[in-house]
């Protein structure tokens, strides 16, 4: 993955396009095969990629262009899951700071 200032830099580039509004990223979920814990293998959405580079399934985020705020929500299944960020594994809601979002929710599954 890149470096978090690249998904900032796009984030900011994206809301200058745009001009204003709110934008909805909806990550992808685990989807099983045959039954629930077969599931096939994860492929994030190409688009909430690009612009937060979380490589995690249950992710979603919202752009408020208007409010200038930026807010990723995230299910998880229990408080022990992890978010893979390209610095390293890291709590869901310790990414506000090194990823320059105003609000990180987490939820349960």
């Amino acid at each position: 993955m890149f470096d978090q200032q690249a998904y900032v830099n796009r984030r900011a580039r994206l809301r200058k396009e745009v001009g204003d509004g709110v934008l909805l990223f909806l990550g992808n979920a685990l989807v099983g095969m045959n039954y629930h814990d077969n599931e096939y293998p994860f492929r994030q959405d190409s688009t909430f990629l690009y612009f937060f580079g979380l490589d995690q399934a249950g992710l979603a985020a919202v752009i408020d262009i208007d409010a200038g705020e930026e807010v990723v929500f995230g299910g998880l299944r229990n408080e022990l899951d992890y978010l893979i960020t390209p610095d390293g594994c890291r709590v869901l809601g310790t990414l506000k700071k090194p990823m320059t979002l105003d609000e990180v929710y987490a939820a349960r599954m």
